[in-house]
């Protein structure tokens, strides 16, 4: 089997087997769908991938959501009722990350397999400090958009 990396040096739109995403603001009270996606961030694959890895998706898709699940290819919403529960989940990742009670140090992680003719590994060496950037940009987004009373939609 050949096991192919991720080189965060290279676009990953140009790099097969890996994913990015992206998180934002929804404003129910707005018919109009371009207007109602507010603010952004990007996720990229990195974090995109240790959402997943890091079992933070199987928590989120435990929750309520308006437009779900929470998948790769997907475009999920949660509604502002779930977004309180949501935050705890990603603080608990941050907590764990900050305190050391688990090791991330070489975390390797899986992302995709193809077990084709010619069978191929895809797999991402976990950077600590672009995850938490990315955590902690995240969790801004989901407090702004619970305290406005509106929605995050989440694709990954």
């Amino acid at each position: 089997m050949r096991v192919v990396y991720f080189d965060p040096a290279q676009p990953a739109d140009a790099q097969p087997g890996f994913s990015s995403g992206e998180a934002g603001i929804v404003d129910f009270t707005l018919e109009d769908e371009a207007q109602a996606r507010l603010a952004r961030v990007g996720i990229p694959p990195n974090a995109c991938h240790a959402l997943v890895g890091l079992g933070v998706v199987a928590r989120l898709n435990l929750l309520p959501l308006e437009v779900g699940p929470i998948a790769h290819g997907r475009e999920a919403v949660l509604f502002p009722g779930a977004l309180e529960r949501a935050i705890e989940i990603l603080y608990a990742l941050e907590n764990e990350l900050w305190n050391g009670s688990r090791d991330y140090g070489a975390l390797e992680l899986v992302v995709a397999a193809d077990a084709g003719a010619l069978p191929v590994e895809y797999r991402l060496r976990f950077d600590r400090r672009e995850f938490e950037r990315s955590l902690l940009r995240l969790i801004d987004l989901f407090h702004s958009a619970w305290r406005a009373g509106r929605g995050v939609r989440l694709s990954l």
